[in-house]
């Protein structure tokens, strides 16, 4: 018996109905001598660190730096049941191998491995690796299963990385707190292997921009008039300096600006009406070669300008049309390139493109040359696990599209065309025209007669892939067809004022090709090779970076824009060591993990390395001085009394009650218990007195019913239920008549009938003659309850809960 582990449901079932697994179970397919299983991605992860030593939990400078010896695995806790079931199926004795069919890439090989390693199981591997969930792509990829052994070297990376993130951030992130804990402050700093140097590249930027102070230039541009046959001919062109070959990009900018307006005018009254000539008068054909394919991040640069979209949403759509729709393929990829055996397959999907109209006539421009094996499109050594992205041979007609997954669709489909289709063609003309000063006019001194005016003109001659996927914009510049040593007269010669301008904000779009190209841009060659393959994230996670750097306040968006918030830049600022902040860094470390998934790089050198220069950045730190804390407005976010473990004062951080020391004291009270969100009422009497009466509206997360009761804090300072409270009504004023002992509660009495059974954790608690009793006692189960141990049923009801450990709601 074959067990095939799927990382989504909605794969296992078409990997079931594909391989001929037909028995629905509860939580697998059967059928054929397999069973067909699923995750729902990340079931397992790295624990946390007080798994290691219970020191861990508190959260002081004196702990770090926390280095497992070896790290352990958990299941999720909201994936518990679903866990067992396949932890069963992965233990099974009549299984015999166990193929991974998770996504074939790094992250879909941790998700399996994790699973495989949490559940102990020692079955042997097999790899499904496919690069598009089509039925054929499946079967083909069926009938070619791999030794797992052959991706224990991309394993190694994954398991790497989720190591170095876990080292890194817990222990870069408990450090800044805990250091601006000491200067009095209560935030949490975030730290990331990742994500901090991607932040550093937003504010950097930003600093850049608040701080630039503009300078007013201008810019000397004239008409020109000359009659070369018997009808006159004008153009415009613009006053250069020459400069040398080598000069840099602040030269090249300013060798068409004077930054003085009396420079400016004089340069215009030297050469008004002139005579001149023209000195040069260069025409050029030029070819110009379609884009590559898109891989993820091309794509979703593209999507960002197109459409706006942002990185996330670009991901969440191209993943729907290869999972779902299985029109595009493997989306998640760092390739812009085809592997030379995918050659006998475009002529297929080109055929089901043509059926779509509006691409019908650029294929047929394609068709009418042979396809050739081009190295801008097959290029094996360009390929990683997997290929560009392009149309899977699925017809887009087949299946319902959003807008969005059709624009998405589209751009991919004009891509893939656009590189099969004829070069783009333009005629290129430059000229130079030499003026001769006026003998009268003093110009600057860093100039010399004569003075040299530039027209370039460019003329698009056949659009080729561009009538496909055109530029995001287009516009001829004709001159007229004049030669060199040709007379002229200069008219009308204006100094045009500008301003020079700050560096454009980052858009995401700019900010996934800064990623990209961290590390990158380096002078040593021998670094440049190293790091090709590295940059900030990959392809699959640098969506989920910007994310979570918007989520965690750090930054914003401005329409197309990304900022850095105040607390994003606080954050930068007190990083004292500039490792933390380093885009080089993190390339490099990615093009280590890169270089580790092709077996080049060993994960016992990789991870010594790590904790070496952790320890380093935890000492640094230490040694720093404290960060400057938030300040934070008393108005908006008062004092709202003393923390009773650590006295220190209670402040709202947004759902959630805590103290100024944060997680490393015990004390919180969420905003929501139980479903009944806290009345302000409920959160003082909690704070002052400790405890609140009994209220209703609360529901049980088992039964989904209501309950009442009240709240009190623990010793540890955090909210338990309490039943025996009294109820709103008892702790009004005492009525004027008193009420009578024996006189019937104002509610009714709460009983355990229900409730889970805390000794078989399967029956529910009725009522017996004599005692509550568990439901399954025909099955076995003898636990019950005498009534005579409590006083009334609500007591009965607190006791059962007290000996289940936690609540029922």
């Amino acid at each position: 018996m074959r067990l095939v582990i799927a990382e989504k449901p909605s794969v296992a079932r078409d990997l079931a109905r594909i391989l001929g697994a037909n028995q629905r179970k509860k939580t697998y397919y059967e059928g054929g001598g397999l069973r067909i299983t699923w995750c729902f991605g990340h079931m397992c992860e790295l624990v946390d660190p007080v798994h290691y030593n219970p020191a861990w939990k508190r959260w002081a400078l004196e702990q770090l730096p926390m280095i497992p010896e070896n790290f352990a695995l958990r299941y999720k806790k909201d994936q518990g049941e679903h866990w067992r079931e396949v932890k069963k199926l992965l233990t099974s004795k009549d299984v015999t191998e166990v193929v991974n069919a998770c996504d074939a890439g790094r992250e879909g090989e941790l998700i399996f491995r994790f699973v495989y390693q949490l559940s102990k199981c020692s079955h042997p591997i097999l790899r499904l690796w496919v690069s598009s969930l089509t039925e054929a792509a499946i079967k083909a990829g069926w009938n070619s299963l791999r030794s797992g052994n052959q991706y224990n070297s991309l394993a190694d990376a994954a398991r790497c990385r989720a190591e170095a993130d876990w080292l890194v951030g817990l222990n870069a992130t408990r450090a800044m707190t805990c250091m601006v804990r000491k200067a009095g402050g209560d935030q949490l700093l975030t730290v990331g292997r990742v994500q901090t140097p991607t932040l550093a590249l937003i504010t950097k930027r930003d600093f850049e921009i608040e701080n630039f102070v503009p300078q007013t230039f201008w810019k000397i541009e004239s008409h020109f008039s000359a009659k070369p046959q018997e009808e006159e001919c004008t153009w415009k062109g613009t006053w250069f300096k020459k400069l040398p070959a080598k000069a840099s990009k602040e030269e090249k900018e300013n060798s068409v600006r004077r930054f003085s307006l009396a420079e400016a005018n004089s340069i215009c009254e030297a050469v008004q009406d002139q005579v001149a000539t023209v000195t040069q008068a260069k025409n050029k054909r030029k070819e110009e070669n379609p884009p590559l394919l898109y891989d993820l991040n091309s794509l979703q640069q593209r999507a960002n300008v197109r459409f706006g979209f942002s990185a996330q949403q670009t991901l969440d759509i191209a993943q729907a049309l290869y999972e779902r729709h299985k029109i595009l393929t493997y989306p998640r990829t760092d390739a812009r390139y085809l592997t030379p055996d995918q050659a006998s397959t475009i002529p297929k999907l080109l055929a089901t493109l043509k059926t779509i109209p509006p691409y019908k006539p650029h294929i047929a421009v394609i068709e009418q040359k042979p396809l050739t094996k081009n190295k801008r499109i097959y290029n094996a050594a360009e390929v990683g696990d997997h290929h560009a992205i392009i149309p899977t041979g699925k017809s887009p007609l087949s299946v319902n599209l959003t807008i969005d997954e059709k624009r998405i669709f589209d751009l991919v489909a004009r891509r893939f065309l656009a590189v099969f289709s004829p070069k783009a063609i333009f005629h290129l003309r430059d000229l130079v025209v030499s003026v001769p000063a006026k003998s009268d006019v003093e110009i600057p001194k860093d100039l010399k007669s004569p003075l040299l005016f530039q027209s370039k003109g460019k003329v698009r001659l056949e659009a080729g892939w561009q009538a496909v996927d055109p530029p995001a914009k287009h516009s001829d510049t004709n001159l007229p067809d004049i030669q060199k040593g040709l007379s002229c007269i200069v008219k009308d010669p204006k100094a045009i004022e500008g301003k020079t301008r700050p560096p454009n904000s980052y858009t995401e779009a700019s900010l996934l090709g800064a990623m990209e190209r961290a590390g990158k841009d380096l002078e040593d060659k021998e670094l440049q090779r190293a790091m090709r393959n590295a940059g900030l994230g990959t392809p699959a996670t640098r969506a989920s970076i910007i994310e979570n750097l918007i989520r965690r306040g750090y930054l914003q968006r401005e329409k197309k824009s990304l900022r850095s918030t105040q607390r994003g830049r606080n954050l930068i600022e007190a990083i004292p060591i500039s490792e933390l902040k380093s885009a080089e860094m993190t390339g490099l470390w990615e093009s280590r993990l890169s270089s580790m998934s092709e077996g080049k790089e060993s994960r016992e050198n990789f991870m010594q390395d790590i904790k070496s220069n952790l320890s380093t950045m935890i000492l640094s730190i230490k040694d720093s001085a404290a960060p400057v804390p938030e300040q934070l407005i008393q108005n908006d976010n008062p004092s709202l009394g003393s923390c009773p473990i650590c006295s220190t004062p209670i402040r709202k951080r947004g759902k959630v009650y805590r103290c100024a020391n944060g997680q490393s004291c015990s004390f919180v009270i969420f905003e929501t218990v139980a479903g009944r969100t806290l009345s302000n009422r409920m959160i003082k009497n909690l704070i002052e007195k400790g405890s609140t009466p009994k209220v209703k509206g609360f529901k049980s997360k088992r039964n989904k019913k209501t309950f009442e009761a009240g709240l009190k804090l623990n010793k540890e300072g955090r909210v338990v239920f309490d039943f025996n409270a009294a109820s709103s009504t008892q702790n009004k004023a005492a009525p004027s008549k008193p009420v009578e002992p024996s006189a019937a509660p104002t509610s009714e009495p709460v009983t355990p009938v229900g409730l889970k059974c805390p000794q078989c954790k399967k029956g529910s608690l009725i009522r017996g003659r004599a005692a509550w009793g568990c439901n399954r006692y025909r099955e076995g189960c003898r636990y019950v309850f005498p009534f005579s141990k409590a006083e009334n049923e609500a007591d009965a009801v607190q006791q059962i809960l007290q000996s289940r450990g936690h609540s029922d709601s």
